[in-house]
């Protein structure tokens, strides 16, 4: 997270490479991922599916950036 602090909605948002992922699409595989490794840690069956797994930026804005998980 501290690694992120720096990072405004326009380099986040930013595809520098075609067909590469931005680094709010990497943020919300990292944060999918924790959570459904957490949970499985603690017994309870977790899965993912592809959408939750590579989730689509619904709102792509500065206030939708900062409250990324």
């Amino acid at each position: 997270m501290e690694s992120l602090e720096d990072v405004d909605f326009a380099k986040a948002y930013e595809h520098p490479l075609p067909d590469a992922l931005s680094i709010w699409e990497i943020v919300l595989h990292v944060a999918a991922t924790n959570e459904t490794v957490t949970k499985r840690l603690h017994g309870v069956p977790a899965t993912m599916t592809p959408e939750e797994d590579w989730a689509s930026i619904e709102t792509a804005d500065a206030g939708s950036w900062q409250t990324a998980p």
